[in-house]
């Protein structure tokens, strides 16, 4: 064994053969860290375990570092003693391979969509309901997509990608003559993730068609002369077709017309006016939408007319003035007449020759010649113009002059 002298000059130590001295290891290039200050691995296997958890956007990156960490650890020449947490990086780099290589080769699924149409009153022979479905995927493709769903029955959908979809029941499939299902919701949303499952139910509600459409026409103000009117009848069915109809119907009746299919309608009377006393009545046309679900009454009803009525007053009085005008020139046109007639007569009195005397009685009606024997008993002198004017005429036996 070589002796040593030590640093303060007394008896050499003694150095095993083939140890490096302590005074060399301190010029030395190279220094061991001390005080377990080595940190590469631990910062090494962190990195792997954080590389690992992003396997699918990062493949096998991971495992490269928790290799990496591992070789880091075993060779370089580092004690362990000296490292820092030797063992915690050594689990961080094992954790970091296994993610790594688990996330890398792992590719997860989309779920799948469970679509349920809840329709307790439906019944086998109303056959399937068509769905139809539109969306987006998280690739940003349009869906567009259509489906025959038996209702009660579950249908499962594993064929599309993850993404949101809209699912909308055809209408046309939920009508029936007596009946209609109606969905509580116009359209139906879903967000499909991958490995998650996702749930559409859509509930339909059962409406009996059993609402009735009742057509009246007041009776308040019934015009005297009529008792019957002519109801026509025009709309659209809610497919779009037109409609047209028209019946007799008496004034206070009610009809009842649930046989129209489900639509929006016109009513209205012919004639729409007439005339009762000096006051002009009205019917409006009235316009009623059946939609066969609910109770609907359409009446028409008699109003009063201003301005025809005040029309009416403005012909009636000039109709009133007009007959008084008439009348008054009748009048006049009478009183001309007969004053022309009297000053005829007076002009045929006037012609007559002058200083012609007859003879009446008391009693007679006749006028006689004098001496004529009806004149026994009472004789009175006229001249013939008055004996005619005053009605006489003349006596059979004498022939007095005429």
């Amino acid at each position: 064994m070589k002796e040593v002298k030590n640093e303060q000059g007394g008896q050499p130590d003694a150095q095993p053969e083939g140890m490096i001295p302590e005074e060399r290891l301190k010029d030395a290039s190279y220094h061991y860290p001390k005080g377990k200050g080595f940190l590469a691995p631990l910062i090494l296997g962190i990195a792997a375990l954080v590389l690992g958890l992003c396997g699918q956007a990062l493949p096998i990156i991971g495992a490269i570092i928790g290799v990496i960490t591992l070789a880091v650890q075993r060779f370089s020449g580092v004690p362990s003693n000296q490292q820092k947490a030797p063992k915690v990086a050594a689990a961080l780099a094992a954790g970091g391979i296994i993610l790594s290589l688990a996330l890398s080769f792992y590719h997860p699924q989309p779920g799948a969509i469970t679509l349920t149409i809840d329709a307790p009153e439906w019944k086998d022979s109303y056959g399937e309901i068509t769905v139809f479905v539109s969306g987006e995927t998280t690739r940003g493709e349009n869906v567009n997509d259509t489906l025959e769903v038996e209702p009660n029955t579950p249908l499962t959908l594993s064929d599309y990608e993850t993404g949101t979809y809209t699912f909308t029941v055809d209408a046309d499939d939920l009508e029936f003559e007596e009946m209609l299902f109606e969905p509580e919701e116009d359209s139906f949303e879903c967000q499909l993730g991958l490995e998650c499952d996702s749930e559409i139910e859509i509930p339909l509600e059962y409406i009996p068609l059993d609402g009735e459409l009742t057509f009246s026409l007041g009776n308040a103000i019934v015009p005297t002369e009529t008792t019957t009117a002519t109801i026509s009848v025009s709309g659209t069915t809610d497919e779009g077709d037109p409609f047209t109809d028209s019946f007799e119907m008496a004034f206070g009746e009610t009809r009842v017309l649930s046989n129209y299919p489900r639509g929006s309608y016109v009513f209205s009377i012919s004639p729409s006016s007439f005339t009762i006393g000096d006051t002009v009545y009205s019917i409006s046309a009235r316009r009623g939408t059946f939609s066969k679900r609910d109770d609907v009454s359409v009446q028409l009803s008699a109003s009063v007319d201003t301005q025809a009525t005040q029309e009416l007053a403005e012909q009636r009085a000039a109709e009133k003035a007009a007959a008084e005008a008439q009348a008054a020139a009748e009048e006049a046109a009478r009183q001309q007449e007969a004053a022309r007639q009297e000053a005829q007569r007076q002009q045929n009195s006037s012609s007559e020759p002058t200083g012609q005397t007859v003879y009446i009685t008391d009693t007679g009606s006749k006028y006689h010649r004098y001496g004529c024997r009806y004149l026994r008993q009472s004789c009175h002198s006229i001249s013939l113009s008055s004996a005619k004017s005053r009605g006489y005429t003349a006596c059979k036996v004498c022939d007095p002059p005429q």
